[in-house]
């Protein structure tokens, strides 16, 4: 649910609590609604991602081990990438 933190507080508070949270060599996934995606979900604005925006997210606190796109496909059967 990244994706609905929308300003940047929000999104740096979620930072601070993974970096709190994880433990050292721990593994996060991270999934999130991307730049070629709705600018909505559920109605609601959403704050979107591509590689080089969640390299940026994720700071030196974490390193991408790896990045890709995914087609969600919605109850509807539409697909979103």
């Amino acid at each position: 649910m990244l994706h609905f933190l929308v300003n940047g507080k929000e999104r740096q508070s979620y930072r601070s609590l993974l970096t709190s949270l994880v433990k050292l060599n721990g593994y996060v996934i991270i999934a999130a609604c991307s730049l070629k995606g709705a600018r909505q979900c559920s109605g609601l604005d959403v704050f979107r991602y591509d590689e080089k925006i969640a390299t940026e997210f994720l700071s030196d606190d974490f390193t991408l081990i790896e990045y890709f796109d995914y087609l969600y496909q919605m109850p509807s059967g539409e697909t979103r990438p």
